[in-house]
């Protein structure tokens, strides 16, 4: 988290922080560094990737999603709310935005890893047996530490964020397969296999088939 320990020192007791990153432990990361300062658990569903250097390619318009900040649990971010309504950004303030966040990462995560992996799409990946069992296998792990975290996710979480990928166009990949297959160096490897290994270790919940990709992926 470079960017957190450059602003550490500009971050005063009032300061609001939002990182909508792919991980499912931002706030907790950057905690690390920023000790003061209000940083909201949150997430952002849009679509869009990096096409080159200085080059966002988006869809549709995506919603915010964000919640207390469990060192202020009685601070409302009025102000932000204000701020949003007043730019036109769509966002959803929830009292605690855990279970959206992990919603999205258990999709997220599972598919980015096995596209990586595999340099396939997402439908590519939906019609192979092989490939859907393991991204199956990732998101039971994951569904796994959340229950072991006490972060309630909708029932038939895996079917639902199968489903989820049909919804994109034929031929979607991820960002972090792209960054792979280009061998860009800097990826969201850590944020996903790091994260579900790290958490995997410290819950005692087994994440054979995330290990496996990780170390696959540490090859290429």
């Amino acid at each position: 988290m470079e960017a957190a320990a450059s602003m550490q020192d500009h971050v005063k007791e009032n300061t609001m922080v939002l990182a909508p990153l792919n991980g499912a432990d931002i706030q907790e990361r950057l905690r690390i560094n920023v000790h003061t300062g209000r940083i909201f658990p949150s997430c952002v569903y849009i679509s869009s990737y990096i096409e080159e250097p200085g080059v966002v390619l988006t869809g549709k318009p995506g919603k915010i999603i964000f919640g207390r900040d469990p060192a202020y649990p009685d601070h409302t971010p009025h102000e932000l709310f204000r701020l949003f309504q007043k730019a036109s950004i769509d966002y959803e303030w929830k009292e605690d935005a855990n279970p959206a966040i992990w919603e999205k990462y258990i999709f997220i995560a599972s598919f980015s890893l096995i596209s990586a992996y595999s340099n396939r799409t997402l439908d590519e990946i939906l019609e192979e047996p092989s490939l859907k069992k393991e991204v199956i296998g990732i998101m039971n792990e994951i569904n796994s530490i959340a229950l072991k975290k006490k972060i309630q996710l909708p029932d038939g979480i895996v079917e639902l964020s199968l489903k989820k990928a049909t919804m994109f166009p034929r031929g979607t990949q991820t960002s972090l397969q792209r960054d792979i297959s280009q061998k860009k160096g800097r990826s969201e490897l850590e944020l996903f296999g790091g994260t579900i290994l790290h958490l995997g270790k410290e819950l005692g919940i087994p994440t054979p088939t995330t290990r496996k990709i990780c170390q696959e992926l540490e090859r290429i």
